[in-house]
């Protein structure tokens, strides 16, 4: 006998309400042990009925309504045990420095609207975008492991770009409006120019963009002054969203739509105005890596041979741009680390000297090979520098005396001074052969190492500060070093997700220790 479906009219649904909505609570109340919960989730069930066009005839209507309500106390029990693990990570987070109370309110608006629009997106274009926009995971590393083709990851991630970036509050930051002083931000933006703008920044983010594709790009913001507008409003968002701390954002945003989800957003909103939010508001930095001339992702290296034969090799993390000028040869680190060897100017011998400019100075190559990585973005304004042969001059970008360091020296550079350091160390280029050499390192300082080689977050507890390192390790194989450290210290392993551990005190460690 086939099921007969007939539309429900709302006073049928108010009379189950009256007849059977006192049991339900009760019912409820005896399996959670809570009033509250209880009374939340029978409303919800009696929500499912209503958000129905039609129901099979309801002949049984107490079992209709526990069939309901099961489904809803175990998608309650499953946010339950998240929300419980989410807040004791939140826990474990170091203390930072406070943010304003401007940008306090600015990341909690963020926060609490994308989970809004989030809840009009299927699920697998919610994970491409949150992998993508929170944690700066590869498009080639989503596509595995959300079983997609990279093309399809990129048109997820543009569709929701193109839904937040548009509907979000036009919230537009001052650096913004000074770069466009005579454009009204705040305008309506024609549908295909929205798309055809979240689509160049996905292009951007790329592991294989190039020169022509950075140049097609900046021709299309140049061609219309609408496009220059949309491509605006999409940087204010992308500011807004690096703001929130992406392990925390996307563990809340990634839960389906429900009461539970927003609960966790809350919880994400209080860790922000605790400071949880203020270690990661350099926007600008951030800006200048999704559109360097070159860049690395997470736990990658490469190699460039710039126009004049310089080779310059990337370490994990790294973004570069190249300014080459009648004058001189300009290479900016944006941030991260690269070995480079200068070539000859091409234009005649000491026609252009070769410059790396960091956000501490500058560094002339007098004829060398030398490593340069900037430090900044660890909370300190330095750059560390290693020469392998020749020499380069270190000069402080606020004034200071200039500091020449010879082949088999290191050395810091700060924006007031330079200083020799002492000689190179064996670790200096060890992660131009996939490398870290450790020596009696603090265990922090190891694993911050690592986690450049590693997606997701990489944390540990106070109680593991006092171990230390030594031996070789792998990058390429992050899991397998965790293991080696697992069998030979006294620590264990929590895993919040497959992408956040935390190193906890434990009692491993076989072979020894710190």
């Amino acid at each position: 006998m086939s099921t007969t479906e007939f539309a429900v009219p709302q006073q049928s649904i108010e009379g189950m309400y009256t007849d059977h909505g006192g049991w339900l609570k009760g019912w409820l109340r005896r399996k959670l042990g809570d009033s509250c919960s209880a009374a939340d989730l029978a409303h919800d069930t009696f929500v499912r009925l209503l958000a129905k066009d039609a129901l099979p005839e309801i002949r049984e209507p107490r079992a209709l309504l526990t069939t309901i309500a099961q489904g809803l106390v175990l998608n309650l029990r499953r946010r339950q045990r998240l929300e419980q693990a989410y807040l004791e990570a939140l826990a474990r987070l170091p203390e930072p420095q406070a943010p304003s109370p401007e940008t306090r309110v600015i990341l909690l608006e963020t926060l609490l609207e994308i989970d809004r629009l989030l809840d009009g997106l299927p699920r697998a274009v919610r994970q491409a975008f949150l992998l993508s926009q929170l944690e700066g995971r590869r498009q080639a590393d989503i596509a595995v492991e959300l079983g997609l083709s990279v093309p399809t990851v990129k048109r997820y991630v543009a569709r929701a770009l193109a839904q937040c970036c548009f509907a979000l509050r036009r919230r537009v930051p001052p650096r913004l409006r000074d770069a466009a002083p005579n454009m009204d931000l705040s305008a309506p933006i024609a549908p295909e120019v929205r798309h055809q703008a979240a689509q160049w920044l996905v292009e951007l983010q790329a592991d294989d963009v190039d020169d022509d594709t950075r140049r097609r790009w900046q021709a299309w913001r140049q061609a219309d002054p609408e496009h220059e507008r949309a491509w605006l409003r999409v940087e204010s968002f992308r500011a807004r969203l690096q703001a929130l701390p992406g392990p925390l954002a996307t563990a809340a945003l990634a839960v389906p739509a429900s009461g539970g989800r927003r609960r966790l957003v809350k919880a994400l909103a209080l860790a922000i105005f605790a400071g949880g939010g203020a270690s990661v508001l350099d926007e600008q930095r951030t800006w200048r890596r999704w559109t360097a001339d070159s860049r690395t992702g997470t736990g990658e290296r490469a190699e460039r041979l710039l126009p004049d034969g310089t080779r310059v090799t990337l370490n994990a993390g790294t973004a570069i741009d190249l300014r080459y000028s009648a004058s001189e040869r300009v290479l900016r680190l944006v941030s991260g680390e690269i070995l480079v060897t200068t070539a000859p100017d091409p234009q005649g011998q000491g026609a252009r000297p070769f410059i790396v400019q960091t956000g501490q100075g500058r560094l002339r190559a007098l004829g060398t090979r030398f490593s340069v990585r900037d430090l900044d973005g660890r909370g300190g304004a330095t750059a560390r520098i290693a020469v392998f042969e020749g020499a380069v001059e270190m000069t402080p970008a606020h004034g200071g005396v200039p500091v020449i360091l010879h082949a088999g020296q290191q050395g810091t550079l700060m924006r007031d001074q330079a200083r020799v350091s002492g000689p190179v160390g064996e670790d200096a280029a060890a992660w131009t052969q996939g490398m870290i050499v450790a020596q009696d390192m603090p265990l922090p300082a190891f694993l911050a190492e690592l986690g450049r080689y590693r997606p997701g977050r990489l944390d540990w507890d106070e109680g593991v500060a006092h171990l230390t390192v030594t031996g070789t390790y792998p990058t390429a194989n992050t899991d397998r070093v965790l293991e080696i450290l697992l069998y030979t210290l006294p620590i264990e392993l929590s895993y919040l997700t497959r992408y956040w551990v935390t190193v906890k005190p434990g009692a491993g460690g076989d072979h020894g220790g710190g």
